[in-house]
C-alpha cells in the first residue's frame, strides 16, 4: 500500500521537512521515490519534481509550483476546496512551472462555488503567460497513436480505453497561464491529452492566459460549465480525434485574441480515422472586435483539417466571420451530414472555403430553418447572460441562462474592473463624444472630454467615467436637442467620482449660462404608471418596464452644471433625469447646479437617492411623476432667483389615480427659497403635492417662500392626506400648509395638526450659504428602514455634517 502525505500548515511542514530532502531538478530527471519535493518556503509549501505517492493540498496553505511538477502512475493528488497554487515567479525559462497528471495518475480537485481552487501566477504583477498550466494525460483513444508524446515535456498520452478515469476537476480556475516555450510549443490554461469519459470536468475557467484557454488532444472526456475568458489565442481548441460532449461553454476572446473555437481532426492527415467529432451544446462566443496578434480577423468558430462536429444552440457575436469551413475534407463532412450546426444564431455569416464540395444546398448551415443569421443580434461582455428561445429539443440558444446562473459566485470578474478586463475602448484626453455607442467606453481619470449633440450609450453596453473627469458640452451646438448624455434602457453607467475628484458635466461656453446644454438622462426598466416602453421627453427613447430592481449602474460624486436646455415650451432638459430607473441603481452625492428647468426629475421607477444637492435651478429643485416609489435622504434644495418650487410631486397628470401611485419616502430635507417670484411672476411653494401623489415626508425644513411652504393641490391628493398615504411629520416650516380644495380633509388630519409639525416658525439657518442648522425633535428613519442613515436632527445638513465638503459648489 502506498504511503499518503498530507501537506499541512507551516509548522507541521517544518517538522515534516526534517525528513525530506529539498530538490530542484526538472521532472524528466529520475527522482528517488524516497526523495520528495515537499518543503517549507516563505510560509507556504514548495511543490517540485515528481511524486509517486498520494499528496493532499489543504486550503490553509498557499502552495508554490517550482518548475514542472508531475504525479506519476498510481499517485493521487487531492486538492481541497479553496486551495491556492501559485507559480514560482523566479522560474522564467522553459518549460516554466506547470502541473501534470500523468497516465494512470489521478487528480481529485473539488472546489465549491464559494471556495474554488485557483492556479495562478506568483508574480507581484500578474501577466498572461507567467506560467504554464494544468495538464492531464489519459489513456483514451487519440488518432495520432498510442502513447503519443505530449507537447509539453514529451510524456505519453493516448491508449485504447475511452472510459479511462483521470479523476475529478470541479470549480477550478487557471489564470495567467499559457507560457510559450518556443514558436511550436506552448502551454494552455487546461490541456487534456487523451483523457477519458471516466474523468469528471465541470465548472472550470481559463482566465487571462496566452495560447489557448482549453485544448483537447484527442480523448473522450465530457465537460460541463466551461469558461475561457480573454486568452490570447483560441478560447477552445481540439485535435487528434476528440469525441467528448461540451455543455454550457462561454468564450470571450479578449483584445488581440484569436478564434473562439479552433477545431481540427489531424493536421498531418485530414482523413485520419477516429475523427474528431465532439458535440457542443449551448455555446456563447463573444469576440473582442479586434484583430489577433498576427493582425488578422479571427473567426468565431473555424472547423478545419477534417474535423467532424455537432454544434447546437450556439450564439456567436462580434466577429467578421462567425463560422468558417476551411478545407476539402471538412466540407465533405458537411455534405455527408457528419458536421451539423443548427439551432444557432450568428451575428455575421458563414464562409465555405471549398463550396464546390457541397452540391446539396440543403446541407448549407444557413439553409436550415432553425439556423438564424441575425444582423440585429446584440450581445456584449457586460451582458453575456442572455439566452434566446428556439434551441434544440425546445431548449434555449446560448451558454448562460440567467435562470441557472451556473457561472456566478466562483468565477473571476467578467466586467467592471478595467485593469482586469480590457474590453473597453479608453477614449483619449480631449476626445469628442458624439453619436451612438454600441461598445463599452471608458473616460480616463482626470481627462477632459467634449459632448457633441445627443450622445447615447446603447443597450447592452456601458460607459465608465473615472474620478476627476470633466465633460463639457460643445458650444457650437446651440439648437435643440442640444448636447446631452443618455444611458439607454438596458445600458449602464459607472460614474464613480470621489470627494476630492468629483466628475463634472458642465458648459463648454466661454461665459457659461444656465441652459447652455441638456444634462444626464438615464432610462431604466422599472415600473412607470404611464406604461411600458414610454417615450422619453427628450429624443423619444423607451423607458419603463416591470423590473423594479433594475440596475442602470452607479452615479456617485457627480455634478451637473449649467444644464436644463429648453427645446420648446413643453420639452425641457433637467440636470439629472431618471426615467423608470430601478432600485438596483446607486445614486449618491449628486449636485444639479445653476440649471434651467428642474435640477432632478424622476419619471416613475424605484431608484433611491442619498446626499443630493439641487442649487439655483430656475424651475423646480426636485420633481417626480408617473409613479416614482423611491427613497431620498439628505436632500438640500435652494431655488434660483427666478426659481419655482423646491419640490413638485405628481402622480399622473392625465389620470390622478393611475397605479402604481407615486409614493416616495423622503427624510432629512432642507428647502430654501431665494425669496423671489418665479419666472411667471407667481409666488412659488416649498412643496406642491398634486395630481394624486402619495408619500411620506419626515425631518423637513422649509423656509423663505413667498407662497406657502406646503400646498396640497387637488382632490385625490387631499384624499391621500385623509387616509394617511400622504403624510408630513417631524418638520419645521414657515407659515401653515395650504389646502386648495377645502372641506376634503377632516379636521385633525391636516399636517399642522400633528404635534411634530412646527408651523409659523422663524427658522434660522446659519453657515456661509445659510443652509446649516441643528434642529432637534426629528424622527430616526433607520428604525423603520435600514436603508436610511440613523439621524437625530431635522433638515439635510447638521452643523457638523461633512458630506457637502469639497465636491460641491454653491
Amino acid at each position: 500500500m502506498m504511503r499518503k502525505i498530507k501537506i499541512l500548515s507551516t509548522l507541521a511542514m517544518s517538522i515534516l521537512a526534517l525528513s525530506i530532502v529539498m530538490i530542484s531538478c526538472q521532472p524528466e530527471e529520475i527522482i528517488d521515490p524516497t526523495d520528495k519535493g515537499v518543503n517549507v518556503r516563505d510560509g507556504g509549501a514548495l511543490l517540485q519534481g515528481i511524486y509517486d505517492e498520494d499528496i493532499t493540498l489543504t486550503s490553509d496553505v498557499t502552495y508554490l509550483l517550482s518548475g514542472g511538477v508531475h504525479f506519476e502512475a498510481g499517485a493521487t493528488l487531492t486538492i481541497e476546496a479553496g486551495t491556492v497554487i501559485e507559480s514560482d515567479p523566479s522560474i522564467t525559462a522553459a518549460p516554466f512551472c506547470y502541473l501534470m497528471i500523468e497516465q494512470d495518475a489521478t487528480i481529485d480537485a473539488q472546489g465549491t462555488p464559494s471556495a474554488p481552487i485557483i492556479f495562478t501566477s506568483g508574480a507581484a504583477t500578474k501577466t498572461p503567460g507567467d506560467w504554464g498550466g494544468l495538464i492531464v494525460n489519459g489513456k483514451a483513444p487519440v488518432n495520432k497513436g498510442v502513447n503519443v508524446d505530449s507537447e509539453i515535456a514529451g510524456y505519453p498520452y493516448g491508449g485504447t480505453d475511452p472510459g479511462d478515469n483521470s479523476g475529478i476537476i470541479k470549480y477550478v480556475i487557471v489564470e495567467y497561464g499559457g507560457a510559450k516555450i518556443d514558436p511550436d510549443t506552448e502551454h494552455n490554461g487546461f490541456t487534456f491529452n487523451g483523457v477519458g469519459t471516466g474523468t469528471v470536468v465541470e465548472n472550470i475557467m481559463a482566465y487571462f492566459g496566452t495560447d489557448d484557454g482549453i485544448e483537447m488532444f484527442g480523448g473522450s472526456v465530457n465537460l460541463k460549465n466551461v469558461i475561457s475568458w480573454a486568452n490570447t489565442d483560441d478560447g477552445f481548441d481540439w485535435t487528434y480525434g476528440y469525441t467528448g460532449t461540451v455543455e454550457n461553454l462561454l468564450i470571450y476572446t479578449g483584445v488581440g485574441g484569436d478564434r473562439g473555437i479552433e477545431a481540427d481532426n489531424n493536421s498531418s492527415n485530414h482523413s485520419q480515422e477516429h475523427f474528431s467529432n465532439p458535440t457542443i451544446k449551448n455555446l456563447t462566443i463573444i469576440g473582442s472586435g479586434t484583430q489577433n496578434e498576427d493582425s488578422k480577423d479571427p473567426q468565431g468558430i473555424e472547423l478545419r483539417r477534417g474535423t467532424k462536429a455537432q454544434i447546437y444552440n450556439a450564439l456567436v457575436v462580434n466577429f467578421k466571420e462567425s463560422l468558417r469551413i476551411s478545407d476539402e475534407v471538412t466540407n465533405e463532412h458537411i455534405q455527408s451530414g457528419d458536421i451539423e450546426v443548427d439551432y444557432s444564431m450568428f451575428k455575421t455569416g458563414i464562409t465555405y472555403k471549398f463550396p464546390e464540395k457541397i452540391t446539396d444546398d440543403d446541407k448549407l448551415f444557413e439553409a436550415s430553418a432553425d439556423m438564424a443569421t441575425w444582423a440585429d443580434l446584440d450581445l456584449s461582455t457586460s451582458n453575456f447572460a442572455v439566452v434566446y428561445p428556439g434551441g434544440k429539443d425546445g431548449g434555449t440558444i446560448g451558454a448562460c441562462d440567467p435562470s441557472d446562473n451556473w457561472w456566478t459566485g466562483w468565477t473571476r470578474a467578467f466586467v467592471g474592473t478595467t485593469t482586469e478586463i480590457p474590453n473597453y475602448e479608453t477614449l483619449a484626453d480631449g476626445a469628442i463624444l458624439e453619436g451612438n455607442y454600441a461598445k463599452n467606453i471608458r473616460l480616463a481619470e482626470d481627462n477632459t472630454y467634449t459632448l457633441k449633440g445627443g450622445v447615447h450609450i446603447q443597450p447592452g453596453f456601458k460607459i465608465i467615467i473615472e474620478p476627476g473627469v470633466t465633460v463639457k458640452h460643445d458650444p457650437a451646438i446651440s439648437a435643440a436637442p442640444y448636447c446631452y448624455l443618455m444611458v439607454e434602457k438596458g445600458a449602464t453607467i459607472e460614474a464613480e467620482g470621489t470627494v476630492d475628484k468629483p466628475i463634472v458635466f458642465t458648459s463648454g461656453a466661454t461665459t457659461p449660462s444656465p441652459g447652455d446644454w441638456g444634462g444626464i438622462i438615464v432610462n431604466g426598466s422599472a415600473t412607470v404608471n404611464k406604461g411600458v416602453d414610454v417615450d422619453s421627453e427628450i429624443a423619444g427613447y423607451p423607458y419603463g418596464g416591470t423590473s423594479d430592481d433594475d440596475n442602470s449602474g452607479i452615479i456617485k460624486y457627480v455634478r451637473v452644471e449649467y444644464g436644463g436646455a429648453k427645446i420648446d415650451p413643453d420639452t425641457e432638459h433637467n440636470g439629472f433625469t431618471f426615467n423608470g430607473v430601478g432600485s438596483g441603481t446607486t445614486v449618491e452625492y449628486i449636485e444639479a447646479w445653476n440649471g434651467t428647468d428642474d435640477g432632478i426629475e424622476m419619471f416613475g421607477g424605484t431608484v433611491n437617492l442619498k446626499y443630493v444637492v439641487s442649487w439655483n435651478n430656475t424651475d423646480d429643485g426636485f420633481d417626480w411623476t408617473y409613479g416614482w416609489k423611491g427613497k431620498v435622504q439628505h436632500l438640500l434644495i435652494k431655488t434660483g432667483d427666478i426659481g419655482d418650487r423646491g419640490i413638485e410631486g405628481d402622480n399622473n397628470s392625465s389620470n390622478n389615480t393611475a397605479t402604481p401611485f407615486s409614493e416616495p419616502i423622503l427624510s432629512n430635507v432642507t428647502i430654501i427659497s431665494s425669496g423671489t417670484q418665479n419666472e411667471d411672476n407667481n409666488d412659488p411653494q416649498g412643496i406642491e403635492m398634486r395630481r394624486g401623489t402619495k408619500g411620506k415626508y419626515y425631518n423637513f425644513i422649509i423656509t423663505n417662500f413667498l407662497g406657502s411652504s406646503v400646498r396640497v393641490s387637488d382632490n385625490q391628493s387631499h384624499l391621500n392626506v385623509e387616509d394617511g398615504s400622504l403624510d408630513l411629520d417631524y418638520s419645521y416650516m414657515d407659515g401653515t400648509p395650504e389646502y386648495k380644495e377645502s372641506g376634503v380633509i377632516a379636521s385633525g388630519n391636516e399636517f399642522e395638526a400633528s404635534a411634530n409639525v412646527f408651523t409659523s416658525q422663524t427658522i434660522t439657518l446659519s453657515g456661509t450659504n445659510g443652509f446649516v442648522g441643528t434642529f432637534t425633535g426629528g424622527y430616526d428613519m433607520n428604525a423603520d428602514d435600514d436603508w436610511f442613515d440613523s439621524t437625530d436632527y431635522i433638515g439635510a445638513v447638521k452643523s457638523d455634517a461633512i458630506w457637502l465638503d469639497d465636491w460641491t459648489v454653491f
